[in-house]
């Protein structure tokens, strides 16, 4: 065979590569693709001496026409999986189209903090980026004070002051 022919030949196997392969690596008709629906939100529900209980509530969407793997949803607090009760987020299978909401108990003796909540599937070997998913959020506790004697707008202004400093912080790490 020509030494043109072999380039040609190799020309058109790298542009097949290119241009065809990563058509390949789109969601399959038969993989689950699931996203979080909307923001995170949360409530606290009771306080005492070790520190805030909160209810944190999230959305999930599994928008392909196939169901998926087992899922576990789980809060993460500096990158660790957090102590909650979360038994009802295990293994969560999402049937085609189905969207679901979890509640997660879950306590920090911070006044703020940071969380991510993430979901993957049960067994690692599973693991595509149409099946897992992480957000990130804080918790500011709110006494709920109905004082007259409040500042209208103060609590805007710990609450920008608090994201400046947090901000500033993951900056100087």
């Amino acid at each position: 065979m020509k030494p043109d022919r072999i380039v040609l030949i190799l020309v058109f196997v790298n542009i097949f590569l290119l241009v065809l392969m990563p058509l390949s690596k789109q969601v399959s008709a038969d993989e689950a693709k699931l996203d979080f629906v909307g923001n995170p939100t949360y409530e606290l529900y009771k306080t005492n001496n070790a520190g805030y209980y909160y209810y944190v509530y999230t959305t999930i969407k599994n928008s392909a026409s196939v169901s998926s793997c087992p899922i576990n949803i789980r809060i993460y607090e500096d990158g660790r999986a957090s102590v909650t009760n979360e038994s009802s987020c295990l293994g969560v299978i999402f049937e085609p189209n189905e969207e679901k909401t979890f509640t997660i108990e879950w306590m920090t003796p911070y006044q703020e903090k940071q969380i991510e909540i993430r979901f993957i599937p049960s067994n690692i070997d599973n693991i595509t980026k149409n099946n897992m998913g992480n957000t990130t959020f804080n918790v500011i506790y709110n006494s709920k004070s109905t004082s007259d004697d409040s500042t209208p707008g103060f609590s805007l202004l710990i609450i920008v002051l608090a994201l400046i400093i947090i901000i500033n912080m993951k900056k100087r790490n």
